[in-house]
């Protein structure tokens, strides 16, 4: 049973934490982090003195820097109240071991091997991108590379996370593009080899979202994000929490960390909410999408009923996974599930929901255990 090393790594991660509290005030200094513009610049902010004393006491507190400082509005006086908000990092170790550790088995593996998990939603007949390959060496790069024969590909790590590394090809007989950019086809190939030699790598073909998705932004892949619970004292799964995700200036990936925008969502309806928040470094919040204009506020996710539906009967399969990001494309066939998380983050999350969910969190802990 996993659960029998918990009180040890306990016990190594507060030795740990001792470390990063001497060592990240250097790394605040030096980020300039606490110097980043507000998300929230028409209300009163605090003195840059208090930024930067409060951004400190967190790190005393929880061994982590607050990068949501700005974006969860801290820097805003008498706005929000931080003691409501869960700290990410400590959110995340929380959930990693609720999902990994304090349970009989690690399911895990179910979910981050991801031509793995293609293959359970498909035999269970669920929508999931078909794989076409996996790159595991420069033999299956070259098989790879020898079958194209024209079309849309996208490319991404067997076990890769926030949309790192990945990468779209799309080509004909012509005309070779590398992440919508044109190549020469023998430059291209290259290029493409190259990548394919960097990681472990899935090929999936390039998944056709709704054209009115599309229209809002055409380069990435736009997906939902619902996060579900499975609670054994129910004995059923949840809602938890959820965001809807869009890339932006010209990237391929939705990602957040890759410069996409974090939509506010209703989790009850599947409406957007007014705000879609850039993280820090890439931008502060918008009403609308700065590429095509399209405002966010008030407009009804397509499918949403449904893919809520499939989120949860998916999760009560696999219901020895505590808590699951859901990533979810919504095409003219109904939602398509494109991954499944176990190690999802809190900032997205608290973002979507205009609040601190460190309460709820906790108590749906205490339900997942049973």
């Amino acid at each position: 049973m996993n659960s029998k090393y918990y009180k040890s790594i306990v016990v190594l991660r507060k030795i740990a934490m001792m470390q990063r509290r001497f060592v990240l005030p250097f790394k605040l200094v030096r980020s300039r982090f606490y110097k980043q513009p507000s998300y929230f610049p028409e209300m009163n902010r605090k003195s840059k003195i208090s930024i930067f004393m409060e951004l400190l006491f967190h790190i005393f507190r929880y061994g982590a820097i607050e990068w949501h400082y700005f974006s969860y509005g801290f820097d805003i006086k008498s706005f929000r109240k931080q003691n409501e908000y869960m700290d990410d990092a400590d959110f995340m170790w929380q959930n990693n071991m609720l999902n990994m550790i304090q349970t009989d088995w690690d399911y895990t593996c179910l979910l981050r091997d991801k031509s793995l998990f293609a293959q359970i939603l498909t035999l269970w007949g669920y929508q999931t991108p078909h794989v076409l390959a996996q790159i595991n060496n420069k033999e299956d790069a070259d098989i790879f590379m020898n079958s194209i024969r024209g079309g849309g590909y996208f490319c991404k790590t067997l076990n890769g996370e926030c949309g790192k590394g990945a990468f779209k090809i799309e080509c004909d007989e012509k005309h070779w593009r590398v992440d919508d950019k044109e190549y020469p086809i023998s430059e291209a190939k290259e290029i493409i080899k190259k990548r394919l030699l960097e990681d472990k790598y899935i090929i999936q073909n390039i998944v056709e979202q709704l054209p009115e998705i599309n229209s809002i932004y055409p380069h990435a892949l736009n997906t939902l994000r619902i996060t579900t619970y499975y609670d054994k004292t129910k004995q059923s799964a949840m809602p938890f929490a959820g965001f809807y995700r869009i890339g932006a200036n010209g990237g391929v990936a939705d990602n957040w960390a890759a410069g996409g925008i974090l939509i506010g969502l209703d989790i009850k309806t599947g409406k957007l909410k007014k705000y879609g928040y850039f993280k820090h470094g890439y931008g502060t919040k918008v009403i609308a999408h700065p590429d095509s204009g399209f405002v966010f506020e008030n407009y009804q996710l397509p499918y949403y009923e449904q893919a809520m539906k499939q989120a949860l009967e998916l999760h009560e399969k696999l219901k020895g996974i505590p808590v699951i990001g859901w990533d979810i494309a919504l095409t003219s066939n109904g939602p398509m599930f494109i991954e499944g998380n176990d190690n999802v983050e809190m900032g997205p999350l608290q973002l979507s929901e205009d609040r601190g969910l460190k309460k709820e969190y906790l108590e749906i802990k205490h339900k997942c255990l049973g």
